[in-house]
């Protein structure tokens, strides 16, 4: 009976340290990717390579084009040098619904350059992940490291019907996910999202 208890005890322990432990290798992880990208940075420089380009082509919605390309060149819009040019490059792949709401490229560009937005402008790492397929939309999820911070973004697509972009994906919204306890109190996780 005293080994039943003890179990009971070890295994409430163990209930009640998992989350911390989960954390704890998390921020491991993390602070091993970016001591490796910063790593590489060192190399890069000593053989005089460049670490981030800032060319972005100007491209056009394309039926060829996977929901990931969109977002690279949507992201790498963002990422240019010349920022007016960037967030034009990003406004032309957005979908005639998006346009609708963001408005004009003005209030476009207001947005952008306003948080949590404005993370995406200037990164110092982007990972952009694999589009996850679900009732004829698109995700895509984007992390991003700034200041050795972690962002993420959740790009949301759809295959556009009617023409000039018919059979094209196009970017109908692109959300920030909030840590793991919003401050709305709702526990939202990467998983409920994308």
């Amino acid at each position: 009976m005293d080994s039943v208890c003890r179990m009971q005890r070890i295994a409430r322990i163990i209930r009640f340290l998992l989350p911390t432990f989960c954390i704890a290798v998390a921020y491991c992880i993390a602070f091993a990717l970016i001591s490796a990208f910063d790593r590489a940075d060192a190399e890069n420089a000593d053989q005089g390579e460049p670490t981030q380009t800032r060319f972005v082509p100007a491209r056009q919605p394309d039926a060829d084009l996977a929901p990931d390309d969109v977002v690279r060149i949507q992201v790498a819009g963002l990422g240019c040098d010349d920022l007016t040019q960037g967030i034009r490059q990003c406004m032309t792949f957005a979908s005639p619904d998006n346009v609708a709401v963001t408005g004009p490229i003005e209030r476009f560009g207001r947005m952008v350059r306003s948080e949590p937005y404005v993370f995406l402008t200037s990164p110092d790492r982007i990972l952009i992940g694999h589009p996850r397929f679900a009732e004829g939309r698109a995700r895509v999820l984007v992390t991003l490291v700034k200041d050795r911070q972690f962002h993420f973004f959740v790009w949301v697509l759809s295959k556009q019907t009617l023409a000039p972009f018919e059979d094209c994906w196009m970017t109908d919204g692109v959300f920030p996910v909030r840590s793991y306890n919003d401050q709305d109190g709702s526990n939202r996780t990467l998983g409920d999202v994308i």
